[in-house]
């Protein structure tokens, strides 16, 4: 077992900048003396959406776009049969009357830049040029660019220098990273702490996932970009009850505990859908759709697997809690070596 110390409050409040650039985000160090009363992360406790039974987790799951669609469509029937509360209908249906356009949509240089950084062998001109027509852009790259991370050395102060400097897996995370922020939003006084709670979580999840690429042989920078964006889902849920109260002129009746089940129950197919919204791939839409590994991918997913884990390591760290690699290999059916998982964890 791998015991995690609880995050510093500056990683808990950590910045999206600080955190993408963050090589340690999780103290792992093994006490000499864990705590009798240390608590066992176990899967089913901390990860795994409450679905039904086993033969629920084992039915194949399908992550195109159409196939997300019907999942959220089949979460959200469920979620309103057990939820009479009107407020959360109303919400279930402004989520699932046309998912997609539910979506905020990349702004249009972004979209261009997210494209070029798509390409196997990107113009680096052309990337440079398109960055440059954002300044909020420009000055995500030079300040990711200049970070802990990727800094040492000169300053950089050109695009077309950060560019280089990054590579294409880094200067997608930043795309990456400007659009989900741009999600965050203010659904009501009653929710912020739950808003803050999930961002600080996606921040901290993205250099964790990119640290626990290797092990499970996925591209670093692709695993920190989707730990980043694995809980897009419910920032959309957020930025749909913030429509709502806006257009009502008054908070909505919803309590807590019933937005948080519809975080929960949704947050999956809604990120998945978001995947495929940004033409991020059918692969990184369906981990982020399965990163709970319930319902567990068709054929196996190496970045589904780094979310999973990425996720539950962050959540151990938070709560001081003892990770158990061998219970999350167990359920979850994880492809990954444990081994070295338990190395670059202890490593930090």
């Amino acid at each position: 077992m791998v015991f995690i110390d609880v995050v510093a409050p500056e990683h808990i409040g950590a910045s999206l900048e600080s955190a993408m650039s963050a090589t340690a985000v999780v103290p792992a160090n093994l006490p000499a003396n864990p705590t009798a009363d240390a608590i066992t992360v176990r899967l089913a406790a901390i990860t795994l959406v409450a679905e039904g039974t086993p033969q629920a987790a084992r039915r194949q799951f399908d992550a195109s776009a159409d196939g997300l669609t019907a999942e959220l469509q089949r979460r959200a029937s469920l979620l309103a049969s057990e939820l009479p509360n009107p407020a959360v209908r109303q919400l279930l249906d402004d989520l699932i009357g046309s998912p997609t356009a539910v979506i905020r949509q990349l702004p249009a240089a972004a979209q261009r830049a997210l494209a070029l950084a798509q390409l196997t062998d990107p113009p680096v001109q052309r990337l440079t040029e398109v960055f440059e027509e954002d300044p909020t852009l420009a000055q995500a790259l030079l300040a990711q660019a200049n970070s802990g991370l990727f800094g040492a050395g000169r300053p950089c102060v050109s695009v077309r220098d950060a560019v280089l400097r990054l590579g294409v897996g880094a200067v997608r995370s930043v795309l990456l990273g400007h659009a989900v922020s741009a999600l965050l939003c203010r659904p009501g006084a009653a929710y912020a702490p739950m808003v803050a709670d999930v961002w600080s979580h996606m921040v901290r999840t993205a250099p964790i996932a990119r640290r626990l690429a290797s092990p499970f042989n996925a591209d670093p920078e692709e695993a920190c970009s989707l730990g980043l964006l694995h809980d897009a889902g419910k920032l959309i849920v957020f930025d749909r009850l913030t429509t709502l109260r806006i257009d009502a002129r008054r908070d909505l009746a919803i309590t807590p505990a019933e937005l948080g089940r519809v975080l929960r129950d949704l947050h999956e197919p809604l990120g998945g859908l978001a995947a495929h919204s940004w033409g991020l791939g059918a692969s990184a839409a369906e981990a982020i759709a399965t990163h709970h590994r319930n319902p567990m991918p068709r054929v196996r997913n190496a970045l589904s697997e780094v979310l999973f884990v990425a996720e539950a390591a962050d959540m151990a760290a938070v709560h001081g809690a003892e990770l158990d690699l061998a219970a999350l290999w167990d359920v979850a059916q994880l492809g990954g070596s444990a081994v070295r998982v338990e190395r670059v964890l202890m490593a930090a």
